[in-house]
């Protein structure tokens, strides 16, 4: 597969590096919108995406981007209420949708009430085949090979190399379904998640990584050169565009 560009960008702060990325986002949705009139975005989980979403729901960015037009998916979730403190839909609410009045037709939250978890997998693929549809005005279902095209996927990564809920060595890295369910002893805290896949991430136009702390700017660092050395599953992201790495102190 051929690699997309490359782009990593260092900040001495993380506010520094939120309001970067406010801006690229501020940008990347104009120009999707005018191409298409709308845009898709997947949201990350963890802990160190609050203050990006802070920064978001502020001016200037909360009334400079047209919010009214992106539609938001997850990369990873959570088995547990989706207003539980360890919910990334419900940190992603509180900070940034919410204070942004998103409506609710344009956020496609997975299915954490939904049991067993390969079922739920199944039902956010089902549910992101549907929302693609209209929003593409596809008149064929979707095939399970067929990927969608997300516009950008924010991502992050923890200090052991993973992304969404991909964990090193894990069956999810070898799944070619959208979503996949991931088992408890992955992780912290060690809850079920669901996640997207590769194929779903890597046939998104661009993917931004939000990375803040020495430890894992050095992991990252070790694979920009050559990412197929690394058994790290943040390496294995390839989007059809632009892969861009965000690194704050």
């Amino acid at each position: 597969m051929e690699r997309p560009r490359l782009e990593i960008v260092r900040f001495n702060s993380l506010a520094e590096c939120c309001t970067s990325i406010g801006n690229f986002i501020q940008a990347f949705t104009q120009k999707a919108i005018d191409r298409q009139g709308f845009c898709t975005i997947a949201l990350p989980g963890g802990k160190t995406p609050a203050t990006l979403w802070r920064t978001l729901s502020r001016p200037p960015f909360s009334t400079a981007i047209c919010w009214s037009k992106v539609y938001f998916f997850f990369g990873d979730e959570r088995f547990v209420p989706l207003d539980h403190p360890d919910s990334n839909f419900g940190m992603a609410q509180k900070n940034l949708l919410s204070p942004l009045s998103i409506a609710g037709d344009h956020i496609f939250t997975m299915p954490v009430e939904t049991r067993p978890y390969a079922t739920a997998a199944r039902q956010y693929q089902e549910t992101m085949a549907k929302a693609f549809a209209t929003l593409t005005g596809r008149a064929q279902p979707y095939a399970d090979a067929d990927y969608p095209a997300l516009d950008l996927i924010l991502l992050g990564m923890g200090t052991d190399g993973h992304t969404a809920s991909l964990f090193p060595g894990h069956q999810a890295l070898q799944q070619n379904d959208w979503v996949a369910a991931v088992e408890t002893n992955y992780g912290l805290p060690p809850v079920p998640r669901l996640t997207l896949t590769l194929p779903i991430i890597n046939n998104a136009d661009t993917a931004l990584f939000l990375v803040s702390g020495a430890e894992k700017i050095r992991l990252a660092d070790s694979f920009f050169a050559d990412p197929s050395k690394s058994c790290a599953p943040a390496a294995l992201v390839r989007p059809r565009q632009r892969l861009l790495w965000y690194l704050a102190d």
